[in-house]
């Protein structure tokens, strides 16, 4: 019996670890020439120190990379377009960063450019941000300018990878 309790709780524990890392939010319009709902799914996952080959990206002074794996699905939307432009990542003292060029690297799987979608299509990569290293990160908000902001709370501090 005990075997059993400490094996569901082993089960419990890891399920739960591996969804905490990851949130999703989802918003719909109601006007405009492409009436749809967007999904967003967005997973923290480590940056190196720096990106890139030939060309290295390399945060300045005082600053760190912070890479999410993202994926946006069109849920019924027609015809419409995803672009790494369209995310900002926010901190608590009002500040927006938009996504690093390391972004379009190609040593990784970064979030694809200006690639148009339809109902059932999803579009993933990594999205990286230059942030400074004392940064309370908050939201990282995804908006296309045809519907309405897809807000996701992402609350930590900005820190090396080496500290994550």
């Amino acid at each position: 019996m005990l075997k059993k309790l400490a094996l569901a709780v082993i089960f419990i524990t890891v399920t739960a670890t591996l969804i905490a890392g990851c949130t999703s939010s989802t918003t719909s319009t109601k006007s405009g020439s492409n009436v749809g709902t967007m999904n967003l799914e967005v997973v923290r996952v480590p940056a190196p120190a720096t990106i890139g080959s030939p060309y290295v990206y390399e945060p300045k002074a005082g600053f760190t990379f912070i890479m999410f794996n993202t994926t946006v699905t069109n849920v019924d939307a027609t015809s419409r377009n995803v672009d790494p432009l369209y995310f900002t990542l926010n901190d608590s003292d009002g500040n927006a960063y938009s996504r690093s060029l390391a972004t379009d690297d190609k040593s990784i799987a970064g979030f694809p450019n200006n690639v148009v979608t339809n109902p059932g299509d999803k579009v993933n990569g990594l999205l990286v941000f230059e942030v400074p290293k004392n940064a309370q990160l908050t939201t990282l908000v995804y908006n296309d300018d045809v519907s309405r902001p897809v807000t996701v709370p992402v609350n930590f501090k900005a820190q090396t990878q080496g500290d994550m």
